[in-house]
């Protein structure tokens, strides 16, 4: 009896020994494997880093060039604006002066001679 629990220990002691071995091999793949993990993550953190900072580059860009164009367009506006009141006035202006004319009775005469094109602008 005491030669087979000897046999039992020992058949137990192998196969412990070999899933030990197994476990390690295991392991070492695991570490192959974390170690290149690592890699890639230090490798992409780089990556990100120069993505991040060249984002910021294009983004810093782009809201100074977003700026630039709210000015032309405030720009543009207010000359549109000007221009308006500009040709309203000038409008006024030219109506204001043929009624003026018209009431002083000389409305294409200067000095009793008819003025062709003034004339020809009320066609």
């Amino acid at each position: 009896m005491a030669v087979e629990q000897g046999a039992a220990i020992q058949s137990y002691n192998n196969e412990l020994v070999r899933l030990l071995q197994v476990v390690e091999r295991q392991r070492r793949c695991l570490q192959a494997e974390i170690n290149d993990g690592q890699h890639q993550k230090a490798d992409l953190e780089v990556q990100l880093k120069s993505i991040k900072a060249k984002l910021e580059a294009v983004n810093a860009d782009l809201e100074a060039k977003l700026e630039r164009r709210r000015k032309c367009d405030k720009m543009i506006q207010e000359t549109k604006t000007a221009h308006q009141r500009i040709m309203e006035s000038s409008q006024v202006l030219v109506n204001v002066l043929k009624k003026d004319l018209k009431d002083l009775n000389i409305e294409g005469e200067i000095c009793g001679v008819e003025d062709n094109e003034t004339n020809n602008g009320q066609d």
